[in-house]
């Protein structure tokens, strides 16, 4: 379900692609109750754009978003242990950064063969599940830091009152307010770590996730590397409720690139949810970030909660197809920082001469041969006896 928006100025004879997003939804094939009546059903690509829906929707009948009039397709969970992915030929180069939902993504970007200026995007990930934080509280007893989200109408979500005179800008103590559609921003990030301190810091359920969208370059110095690639920058994906959009911010003092994420710290059994982080990262925008020359890379992943202390996770790195790998896994919520930190050779700087060995001093030893009532001293490194004689 790959979707594609691009855009063209009076002043540009070519569409640019300015954004691209694409997902796998599994689905079951279930007979509708009452066959052959009006529909959604559409053969045309364009009519199934736009949304994703979480695991389990539907109407009465379990269907309102795939049907052809017969059945329904309803969107499941996905079957554990198998990896899925796409190919994509497209006539335009991604530019910038993606990001997903999925776990361990190996990315390859080639020629397409049927359009030189084209490019083809392979993506094979697992897929990850990912917790959902929801429930009601009471405006009178609400927190501070959450009714501040609805201290100005109008109030997102769904809406219902007492009475007939209700409208959308009644107090809310009129009000049932439904907020639903958290969409990554630095503002959305604190409001969904005050609904988990309101919640409990548990999910509600963990639907299964794969898909991947286009995110907008950063800022400073990886943003100017990430325009000067002229293609794919990186993909950074994560099982977190929320994070923050775009790619991974770069700290100049510290030269790390950290990540912010943000999820309940217990699953809705009460088990404690693992996070995952994949950064796959172009080795190119790497160099130029850190202003590596074209040696070898090496890196370290960290992970670091809001109260300062270092969490255990399992973290690997390796490069493949012109892509750095980083990821973390095993790691716990509820608001850690990942950092990033590479490790290369500068740009212009002398390679280090390995240390001449220091020269071997041997001692010399002397040793006394006999034959017979004859006797030989002999002195040298390593002295041997000439012929007839032994060694005393």
């Amino acid at each position: 379900k790959p979707d594609l928006f691009l855009m063209r100025t009076s002043a540009t004879e070519k569409f640019r692609l300015n954004k691209f997003e694409a997902a796998i939804i599994p689905v079951k094939r279930v007979l509708l109750a009452r066959p052959g009546e009006a529909s959604t059903i559409s053969t045309k690509v364009a009519d199934y754009q736009g949304g994703l829906n979480i695991v389990g929707g539907g109407g009465a009948d379990g269907c309102t978003t795939y049907t052809d009039g017969t059945y329904c397709f309803v969107p499941q969970a996905f079957p554990t242990g198998i990896t899925f992915g796409l190919d994509l030929r497209l006539s335009a180069s991604v530019y910038g950064w993606l990001h997903g939902r999925f776990k361990n993504p190996d990315i390859t970007v080639g020629v397409n063969p049927a359009n030189k200026d084209g490019v083809e995007l392979t993506i094979i990930a697992e897929p990850i599940k990912i917790p959902v934080v929801g429930g009601f509280i009471k405006s009178a007893t609400a927190p501070a830091e959450v009714l501040k989200y609805f201290s100005q109408t109008p109030y997102w979500g769904n809406v219902r009152g007492r009475g007939n005179n209700w409208t959308k800008s009644s107090p809310l103590s009129e009000l049932t307010v439904s907020h639903e559609h958290f969409d990554p921003s630095q503002e959305v990030f604190n409001e969904v770590r005050a609904w988990l301190n309101a919640l409990g810091d548990k999910s509600v359920a963990e639907p299964s996730y794969w898909l991947v969208q286009t995110v907008a370059n950063g800022g400073d110095v990886l943003g100017k590397c990430t325009a000067e690639s002229k293609a794919l920058a990186g993909i950074v994906t994560t099982n977190a409720t929320m994070y923050l959009p775009g790619p991974p911010t770069f700290d100049q003092a510290t030269s790390v690139l950290d990540y912010k994420v943000v999820a309940p710290h217990f699953t809705r059994n009460g088990e404690v949810f693992l996070g995952t982080y994949n950064l796959s990262i172009n080795s190119k925008v790497a160099r130029c970030i850190y202003g590596f020359s074209s040696a070898p890379i090496s890196a370290t992943v960290s992970i670091t909660s809001s109260d300062g202390n270092s969490r255990v996770a399992t973290t690997t790195v390796s490069e493949r197809n012109g892509f750095l790998n980083l990821a973390a896994y095993g790691f716990e919520f509820s608001d850690p920082t990942i950092s990033v930190k590479l490790i290369g050779e500068k740009v212009g700087s002398a390679p280090v001469a390995a240390p001449k060995p220091a020269p071997v001093t041997k001692t010399k030893v002397t040793i006394t041969c006999v034959k017979g009532k004859f006797t030989k001293k002999l002195t040298s490194v390593a002295p041997q006896c000439p012929a007839g004689y032994k060694k005393k």
